[in-house]
């Protein structure tokens, strides 16, 4: 009775084109779709000419897709790498539309990709009008730019992450901007980044022959909270933590942090206790607080900064 609930409420609003399709497993997906919204600017690809549940299975088969959108007056499908608890700035009220997440459906919709183990950047092919249940994993996208400076905010309409797609970008606050700020993926999984974006803080300087602050043991920790932020902005960290705080060398790379001036792995450190976070995805750099513990935060943060330069 419930899954004839569900097909009568899908055929008045006109979206469901396969009842046969409808079974127990799928009154859950059905009942959590939200109409009139969007997940907008975080598309993986789209697809013309495709039912709804079709798209969910494209999701479904996609290993970085977190939800669809979908439009019915053209039968058009967005497959998105973030969803509504990742994105909520992005989740808006798109008349027409319909949202839905990956997490609310079973799959099993995924026939033979169901038990798939791609990589975070393929999808599983499978011929769906054989019976054989062998798939092949291939490559699905470029994955999200993370070229140090660049935003990826600010994505325009009909931008795509997928292979032989392309997208805006911009650089993020504090950073010089050169090139198109087009991005193209290509067909190996690579983005050819035509943009650069010079970090100000370290062009400055680079200008003196200097590179910022490396922080190799606890006695520079401490010389640079006595000598440096204590005399400076000890009155501004009684008033706002938030802005107590100093640029120096680190720079996250592959997951762990890296000085910018050598190249080197920190060795020493003296993180906040659960830091670094990067919480949101986007805290790149690091900060040395009016305590001396470190912190990551948004390259785009403004601070002052340590440079450093070897006398000779």
């Amino acid at each position: 009775m419930m899954c004839r609930r569900i097909l009568l409420l899908w055929n008045l609003v006109n979206m469901f084109e396969n009842p046969s399709e409808c079974t127990s497993e799928l009154q859950h997906g059905y009942s959590r779709i939200q109409y009139g919204h969007r997940l907008d600017s975080r598309t993986i690809d789209t697809y013309g000419g495709v039912s709804f549940l079709d798209c969910v299975k494209e999701c479904l088969v996609t290993t970085r897709c977190k939800s669809v959108n979908y439009f019915k007056g053209a039968n058009y499908c967005e497959t998105n790498y973030e969803n509504q608890t990742s994105a909520t700035n992005k989740f808006l009220k798109k008349t027409g539309w319909v949202y839905s997440e990956r997490g609310d459906w079973p799959g099993a919709l995924a026939g033979p990709c169901a038990s798939y183990n791609c990589s975070l950047n393929q999808k599983c092919r499978h011929n769906k009008y054989s019976k054989d249940t062998l798939f092949d994993c291939i490559l699905s996208d470029c994955g999200i730019p993370e070229k140090y400076g660049v935003d990826v905010d600010n994505m325009q309409h009909g931008d795509a992450i997928a292979l032989n797609r392309r997208m805006h970008v911009s650089c993020a606050e504090g950073f010089e901007q050169s090139g198109t700020g087009r991005l193209i993926c290509r067909s190996s999984g690579e983005w050819d980044y035509r943009i650069t974006c010079v970090d100000k803080v370290q062009a400055d300087c680079e200008s003196r022959e200097a590179y910022l602050a490396e922080i190799d043991s606890a006695e520079e920790n401490r010389w640079i909270r006595s000598k440096l932020i204590d005399p400076h902005l000890f009155t501004l960290c009684q008033i706002n933590d938030n802005s107590c705080g100093v640029w120096v060398g680190g720079e996250r790379d592959l997951g762990g942090f890296i000085w910018t001036g050598s190249g080197r792995l920190l060795e020493y450190t003296n993180w906040k206790e659960n830091e670094p976070n990067d919480y949101g995805g986007k805290e790149g750099c690091m900060e040395v607080k009016g305590d001396g513990e470190w912190n990551d935060v948004r390259c785009s943060k403004a601070l002052p900064y340590i440079c450093e330069k070897i006398l000779i």
